[in-house]
């Protein structure tokens, strides 16, 4: 069941923040929550897409490869991001792996009654070109991040883009641990 801090961040998300009143509640109430603990795997490549996500709470990441192995960190996504609708309208497979980082909340929007909200109403189409469109900025700023720039620029910039909160007093706190930095900054973790 949603909270009113739930309804909150999933109404300001931007998937759903400019979508028609009746439109949003209709497809909150097909909706579920998932509470997920740490490492848990909430799909897998070559999965259907049959649900598009909100964070709700804590952080997931989005990767390619395997978790316990090499991968590569595509996303680190966070309270309100958006994640697993890039497939649904691409494939309607998943390419990519989510995983829980700590214990996270998301919200579950069936695929289906998404895509049948745009079809109805056209309009909510504009919010979702951009939201794709940020989405592709994003990977591609982080693609020429990884391609363009040294290691230890490539860690300044990140510290440099984090919430002043998360650097008081000449200290720096990570959003999350070192290793899944790391991982996203692709470097190894002793750098």
């Amino acid at each position: 069941m949603l909270s009113l801090d739930d309804l909150a961040t999933a109404r300001s998300s931007p998937l759903l923040a400019e979508e028609p009143r009746a439109v949003l509640d209709g497809l909150l109430s097909g909706a579920a929550i998932g509470i997920y603990r740490n490492h848990h795997r909430l799909y897998r490549p070559d999965q259907p897409a049959e649900q598009i996500y909100v964070v709700l709470r804590g952080k997931v990441q989005i990767y390619h490869g395997e978790a316990d192995g090499k991968h590569a960190v595509v996303a680190v996504p966070q309270r309100g991001d958006v994640f697993g609708l890039d497939e649904v309208f691409e494939t309607g497979r998943r390419r990519t792996a989510a995983q829980a980082v700590g214990e996270c909340r998301v919200l579950e929007l069936p695929t289906d009654a998404y895509r049948d909200a745009v079809a109805r109403h056209p309009d909510m189409a504009t919010g979702l070109v951009k939201l794709l469109a940020r989405s592709l900025c994003s990977v591609s700023d982080q693609l020429a991040r990884i391609q363009l720039k040294p290691k230890t620029q490539r860690l300044a910039d990140y510290i440099l883009c984090l919430p002043q909160a998360a650097c008081a007093q000449g200290e720096v706190t990570l959003p999350f641990e070192k290793a899944l930095v790391a991982a996203y900054l692709r470097m190894e973790p002793e750098s």
